[in-house]
Order: C-alpha cells, then structure tokens, then sequence
C-alpha cells in the first residue's frame, strides 16, 4: 500500500485560535515553510524527504520536539530559488552528512528580487554562499525527474508568468543587471503517487494551483490527482481577485487542498467560504496522510 504522511514543520501559521491550540504549544513558526515527507513506497521500502527548509532553521528545532529524524532523509528538495524556502538548509546540512540537495538547475545562479506592493527591489533569492558548503551533494535537475518509483520532481513554467509576476512584484536579474518578471522556470513540484491517486507538493505555486495542476495532469497522462499541498501565492490578492480564484480551484479536479504559507489569512478565509470542506489549512505540526 503506497501512503504518503506529511508533517508540517515550520510555517507561517494562517490557521484559527482553535486550531493552533490543538496542536504542539513548543513548536515555532517563521515566514517560509518545510515539509517532512515519510513516504510508503510502491517499492516496498519507507522513504523519508525534507522539502523546503524555510528561512531561518526552525524547522530542524521543531523536528527534534516531535522526534523527527532528520538525518534520515534520503533527500533535501528545494522547490525554488527563494530565500524563505532554502535559508534553513544549514540546519539540515548539521544534522544530516548524507542526503542528496535537489534543485532545479535553472535556480542554481537565479538572483532573484522583490518589489513588494513598491519601493526598491530586494533581494529574496538564495543566500549567497549556502549551496557552497554542500556542492558535491547537489542534484540539479532539469525535466521531469524520478528520485525513486513513486516520487517525481516535475517542472513549471505554465500560466502566464509575465502578469504574475508583475503582480506579485517578483523579478530576476540579468547577468547584465537588468531586472525582468521572474519566468518560475526555477520552481519544481514534488509529486508523489499513493493508492487513492497522485499528491502534488507545491510549496509556494508561483504560476498558479490551475496551471501546475494541468501540467502534473498531463506528465502523468490524466491520473487522478487527490490533493494539492502547499503554498497557493494569493495573499497579495483582494477580496473580488481571491474569490475568482477560489471558483477555479474548486472547479479543479483535486479532492483535497492542504494549504499555508504564501495563501494569506484573508485569502484563506475566502477559500475556506467558497471550498468547503476541500480546503484544510496547516501550520507547524500539522499531520495529514494522502
């Protein structure tokens, strides 16, 4: 029987009073998020992966209260090349000697910036540096790419982003130092494939839940796909722009959608309206099985 559990180790934390006091009072959150995967395989084998890192090593101090081991992780998947994703990495690097660095090689020398809602860019891409001190275990990968049988990095470059990243003021500069509408040709799902269909991780979904949802649909040639975890990217949306999207999620063909981070509290809640039952928001320490 191939399962997926997933234990939410550091978030930003968009869920209500009653749910953040249902689950662990120790653990912390951060702005960024990361993702302990312990995986049943259709090989037979128990696989376990770290996705994402989030910003400032809170994951690894939140691991260790729910006894999570971390050096036993056979990989360290960076979704993208955003700070608030891969800053932790050094606190992984500490705990465990072993495991493969996954990232898509087109975020390997991405500088990525933000101009926010205004003001000057800031720089929001990998920390200068951090992928030195583990380049002999780097995987860059390009393509859709198998880490072991059920478990596939799949790349987007879907939707139209241009407009989206002009309206998420997020940009990457040139070797010549231009800044242009970052392309998210740097951002990679994990997804991994379990007995009641396919479970896509998406921790921030950049070009959309719509397009990456599509395009996971026809690299598995139509398989159904039963939930979508991670970040949708809508908290900088207003209230009219949030309700349009949410009638396209739940127009999508995914039984359920576990999300945090990067959707926003407001955004959220208008999901929450419009999902029903769909929709399952997480924080630090949420458990979930798909």
């Amino acid at each position: 029987m191939a399962a997926l559990t997933v234990t939410v180790l550091v978030d930003n934390d968009h869920r209500t009073k009653e749910e953040r006091e249902s689950t662990p009072p120790a653990l912390s959150c951060e702005w960024g998020l990361s993702l302990w995967l312990s995986y049943a395989g259709e090989d037979g084998a128990q696989h376990r992966l770290l996705l994402d890192a989030g910003s400032k090593g809170g994951f690894a101090e939140n691991a260790s209260r729910l006894g999570i081991p971390l050096e036993d992780a056979e990989y360290l998947v960076l979704s993208h090349a955003h700070y608030d994703h891969t800053d932790g990495a050094d606190a992984f690097l500490a705990k465990n000697q072993t495991a493969k660095i996954c990232l898509a090689k087109k975020a390997m020398h991405r500088r990525c910036y933000s101009t926010g809602q205004g003001g000057a860019p800031r720089y929001i891409g990998i920390r200068e540096g951090l992928l030195d001190a583990c380049r002999e275990r780097l995987v860059l990968t390009e393509g859709i790419t198998e880490l072991f049988p059920g478990v596939t990095l799949v790349p987007h470059s879907g939707g139209d982003p241009t407009r989206i990243a002009r309206r998420q003021g997020l940009w990457q500069m040139t070797p010549e130092g231009r800044l242009l509408p970052d392309h998210f040709d740097h951002e990679q799902s994990l997804v991994v494939r379990t007995d009641r269909g396919l479970t896509i991780l998406s921790p921030c979904s950049h070009t959309g839940m719509a397009a990456i949802t599509r395009e996971v649909g026809e690299a598995f040639w139509g398989a159904r796909i039963h939930a979508f975890v991670g970040g949708l990217h809508l908290f900088r949306l207003d209230e009219e722009e949030t309700r349009r999207e949410a009638e396209v999620l739940k127009a999508l063909p995914v039984d359920i959608i576990y999300t945090g981070h990067c959707t926003g509290e407001a955004q959220t809640k208008i999901l929450a309206e419009v999902l029903g039952a769909k929709l399952h928001p997480f924080g630090s320490g949420s458990v979930f099985t798909t």
